[in-house]
C-alpha cells in the first residue's frame, strides 16, 4: 500500500474519472466534457500515476474499469453525491430553513405506532422541521443508507444488535421491547388466551419471515424452539408481516413477528403474546452525530415516548 497524496489529485481529474468510469470511451467523455480526447487521456494516465492504480483495462476493443478503478469509482460517486448535499443543506441553512431529518425504519414496522407521535412531539417543539422517511429490507441496507449519511437516525430489530456491534462508528440504544407476538385467527382455540408458551406452538403451522430478508430474526425464533428441543412446524416464507397476515386462512396457522409490525387494524384475526420472548426496536444513529442538536432532541422525545408507551 503506497502513501497517495490527495493534494497531487484535480477536481477535473476526478470530473473526467468519474464520466469515463460511466462512458468507458474516452472520445465520448471527451465530447461529454467539450475537451479533446488527448485532455482525457493525459488526466487518467496522471490520476493512475499518482494513485499507483490501474483504473481501466482494454480488451478486445472493450473498455472496462479494473476491481480497483471500479471501487474508486463508486466511492467518488458518492463523495460527489455527498458534497451535493452539503452544498443544498448550506444554502438552507443560509435561507433560514432547518435541516431535514431522515429517518429510516424497516418495511415491516407500522410508523403510525412508533414513530409519527414522536414526529408530531418533535413538530410542537420545532415547527419548521422537516422529516423524511426511508425504509429498508436489511439489517445491512440500514447500516449502509447510515453510514453513507442517507439517513440521520433509524429503528431496526432488537435481534440486530450483534450485527450493529460490528460497526464502531455506529451508537445505538433500545428503543422499545416487547414480547414476541402469535397472529392468529379468532377460530383458533389459542386465541382466548392472553399469553402462550412455545410447547402451545408446537402443533401449530408456522408462518415465517423469509431467510433472504430477515434471517437474524429467523434465527432468533428458530432458536427458541431449538432450546425446548422443538422442531418447528413451518408451513410457509412471507415477505413481509402484511403478506403473512393475510396468508392465515387456517385455524392452526399463526404469524410470528413482533408486535409493533402490523400494517392494518385486524379484524378476523388477534395477536397473543409468546411467553420468555423478548423483541423490539433498536435506535441507531452515526456516533460523529452524538451531539447534534436536532437529533438529540429527536432521541429525547423517542425516548419519552417510548416509555410512555411501554406503560
Amino acid at each position: 500500500m503506497r502513501y497517495i497524496d490527495i493534494n497531487e489529485i484535480s477536481f477535473f481529474q476526478i470530473k473526467i474519472f468519474m464520466v469515463a468510469g460511466h462512458e468507458l470511451n474516452y472520445t465520448k467523455t471527451a465530447q461529454t466534457l467539450h475537451v479533446t480526447q488527448p485532455t482525457v487521456s493525459r488526466a487518467m494516465s496522471a490520476l493512475e500515476q499518482t494513485t499507483g492504480l490501474q483504473l481501466f483495462i482494454k480488451e478486445n476493443g472493450i473498455v472496462r474499469l479494473t476491481p480497483a478503478g471500479k471501487n474508486l469509482h463508486e466511492r467518488f460517486n458518492f463523495m460527489m453525491n455527498y458534497m451535493q448535499e452539503a452544498f443544498i443543506s448550506s444554502h438552507e441553512i443560509q435561507e433560514g430553513a432547518n435541516r431535514k431529518l431522515t429517518v429510516g425504519f424497516h418495511i415491516n414496522m407500522d410508523p403510525k405506532i412508533f414513530l409519527l407521535p414522536v414526529i408530531d412531539r418533535m413538530k410542537n417543539v420545532n415547527e419548521t422541521m422537516r422529516v423524511k422517511y426511508s425504509m429498508f429490507r436489511y439489517t445491512e441496507e440500514a447500516i449502509r443508507e447510515l453510514l453513507n449519511y442517507k439517513t440521520d437516525i433509524g429503528f431496526i430489530n432488537l435481534h440486530a444488535k450483534e450485527v450493529l456491534d460490528q460497526y464502531p462508528g455506529i451508537e445505538y440504544c433500545p428503543y422499545i421491547c416487547s414480547p414476541l407476538s402469535a397472529y392468529m385467527l379468532r377460530t383458533n382455540p389459542l386465541s382466548c388466551r392472553k399469553s402462550i408458551t412455545f410447547d402451545d406452538l408446537r402443533t401449530q403451522k408456522l408462518i415465517l419471515p423469509t431467510p433472504r430478508l430477515d434471517q437474524e430474526y429467523l434465527d432468533v425464533i428458530k432458536l427458541h424452539f431449538k432450546k425446548r428441543n422443538i422442531v418447528p412446524l413451518i408451513s410457509q416464507y412471507v415477505k413481509t408481516a402484511e403478506e403473512g397476515i393475510n396468508n392465515i386462512q387456517q385455524d392452526d396457522e399463526i404469524l410470528i413477528v413482533d408486535r409493533f409490525f402490523v400494517y392494518k387494524n385486524l379484524t378476523d384475526h388477534v395477536s397473543v403474546d409468546i411467553e420468555d420472548t423478548e423483541s423490539g426496536f433498536l435506535m441507531f444513529w452515526r456516533k460523529d452525530e452524538d451531539s447534534d442538536i436536532l437529533l438529540s432532541s429527536f432521541k429525547s422525545i423517542a425516548l419519552e415516548y417510548a416509555e410512555h408507551l411501554s406503560k
